[in-house]
């Protein structure tokens, strides 16, 4: 994987774009590969925030909806859009199963902006998934909320958010894939990190990119204590139950079990799946085993596990 300062600086270069490295998020591929995809109604949208319109995309299943989902991608805060595959191909696999997903983009962290702003955009798409939840057919009770990777914090810090907020609606669960939720990154040994080099040479963030990314997002050291910029900080009581999914060669993954450890220990429930032989962006290839493991266990999260998480 690219340091992280050249991949900022290339983001930078490119207007905040980066070309999709998968096949997997070119429309016409997806249809071909998977015709029943086409019955799934899929619409655009812009939502109202409080710093301008938010990209979103809602897809509709054929068949009335088992579940809504709020979905939030990745891309180290500084990256990916609606139509990548971490939005659109895991989207659209989910709205197959029968669950309407409204897709979620964010102002990036480049060009000096940071933390809040795209909490807030995200924020913004999660109101209004609970004032419309007629349109994804199910009660607000029934609204689950998950992001991967910077989406994951995101989702993560916004379930605390909301549990803050008198009157605002919980999610029904949270989804967390690979998520980055500690400000300070706990430890990995120099075996592990050995391991995980070997595991996906090329694709892990090293310790010092984890720190610039961190850094990047927060803007200011005083952010780096926020509880709702990095979940991992302060009252972990009270969260939704949820899914921490991670990978085996992630070098993210410690941050994802320490959450799950952290939140279990303060009485939430918290399961904790890993996925091995996985990279940290299986969901940008489901057409590996590993991401449809991760898809399939997702989608029986969200249908089944959250109201059973020992099943």
């Amino acid at each position: 994987m690219m340091p992280f300062p050249d991949l900022l600086r290339l983001v930078k270069a490119l207007d905040g774009r980066l070309p999709d490295p998968t096949p997997e998020s070119d429309p016409e591929r997806l249809l071909a590969l998977h015709p029943g995809l086409a019955s799934i109604d899929v619409e655009d949208l812009r939502i109202p925030g409080p710093r301008g319109d938010v990209p979103a995309r809602f897809y509709k299943p054929e068949a009335p909806a088992r579940a809504g989902f709020v979905w939030i991608h990745g891309g180290a805060f500084i990256a990916g859009d609606l139509d990548g595959a971490e939005a659109n191909w895991v989207s659209l696999r989910l709205a197959a199963g029968g669950i309407a997903v409204l897709s979620l983009d964010y102002r990036k962290a480049l060009g000096g902006v940071h933390y809040p702003v795209p909490l807030d955009d995200v924020a913004a798409g999660w109101d209004w998934a609970v004032r419309n939840a007629e349109r994804f057919g199910v009660p607000v009770s029934s609204l689950h909320l998950g992001g991967a990777s910077a989406g994951a914090n995101l989702a993560a810090g916004l379930a605390k958010r909301v549990r803050d907020t008198h009157g605002a609606a919980r999610p029904a669960s949270l989804v967390l894939a690979v998520p980055l939720v500690h400000a300070r990154h706990p430890d990995l040994s120099d075996e592990d990190l050995r391991t995980m080099r070997a595991g996906a040479p090329g694709a892990i963030f090293e310790p010092e990119d984890i720190v610039h990314m961190v850094n990047n997002y927060a803007g200011t050291r005083s952010v780096l204590a926020d509880p709702y910029a990095f979940a991992a900080n302060g009252d972990l009581t009270n969260q939704p139950p949820m899914l921490v999914l991670t990978s085996e060669f992630d070098s993210l993954r410690p941050s994802g079990e320490a959450y799950a450890a952290a939140v279990a220990a303060a009485g939430g429930v918290a399961k904790l799946m890993m996925v091995r032989g996985a990279p940290h962006a299986a969901l940008v290839n489901l057409e590996s085993a590993s991401g449809r493991f991760s898809i399939e266990a997702i989608a029986d999260w969200i249908l089944n596990g959250s109201q059973d998480p020992d099943r």
